[in-house]
């Protein structure tokens, strides 16, 4: 009686309801309330019908649901990664973060981790496999001093000096950052340049000028500089 008034969305309630699953389904072009997608949704779901259920969850735009589907289900990161990346959802992030750690995929999992807000994780995730490059790129230019401190120490005690000081110097620490560029070469001038007009000192700029008169070691540096 529903269906003949054109009453579709109750008519799909009375139908799924009743678990007349084919009956409703007929009408999912007349359905304008997402909680009967998300109950045909589930019960595709439960069935083992994946695509359906995926395509239900759509209609309900429940995102957090298709991604759970696309990832444990249909094995389709890739779609997965684009929407959490434009819907930026923290719940889809964790899961994503953890399926890629599951395959290995580190830079994603930092990267999915920030994306979730779990900071510290990803932060423990780049330390464990080397990958602060990823995280500290991640970070951008959002990072607190401890963030940028914390990505500095890092890379000193691995022993790149010239990561260290571009780090130290965004956490304002300009004296550390200056001498740890300049000891890692003539290669890293340029950082080292950056460091000292970031720090608007007089003192370092004249110590970046020695260096590069070849006060330090007593070798010239490239007159360009």
């Amino acid at each position: 009686l529903y269906e003949q008034a054109e009453m579709y969305d109750r008519a799909a309630a009375a139908y799924i309801e009743h678990k007349n699953f084919a009956m409703a389904e007929r009408l999912i072009p007349h359905i304008n309330t997402p909680k009967l997608h998300l109950k045909m949704a589930a019960a595709k779901e439960k069935e083992g019908k994946y695509e359906d259920a995926l395509a239900a969850y759509e209609r309900a735009r429940d995102m957090e649901a298709v991604v759970r589907i696309l990832l444990e289900k249909l094995g389709r990161p890739e779609r997965v990664f684009a929407i959490t990346r434009e819907t930026k959802s923290v719940e889809s992030a964790s899961l994503v973060a953890k399926f890629c750690e599951s395959k290995g995929d580190i830079d994603n999992a930092i990267e999915f981790l920030l994306l979730a807000k779990r900071r510290e994780d990803a932060f423990r995730l780049a330390k464990q496999h080397r990958k602060m490059d990823v995280y500290a790129r991640g970070i951008g230019v959002d990072g607190t001093e401890k963030d940028f401190q914390d990505i500095a120490q890092f890379f000193e005690q691995n022993g790149n000096l010239a990561m260290a000081g571009k780090y130290y110097s965004e956490a304002g620490m300009y004296e550390r950052a200056l001498d740890l560029v300049l000891q890692s070469g003539e290669e890293n001038v340029m950082i080292a340049i950056e460091v000292v007009a970031q720090a608007r000192s007089e003192a370092l700029t004249n110590k970046l000028i020695d260096y590069l008169m070849g006060d330090f070691d007593g070798v010239a540096k490239n007159a360009t500089y």
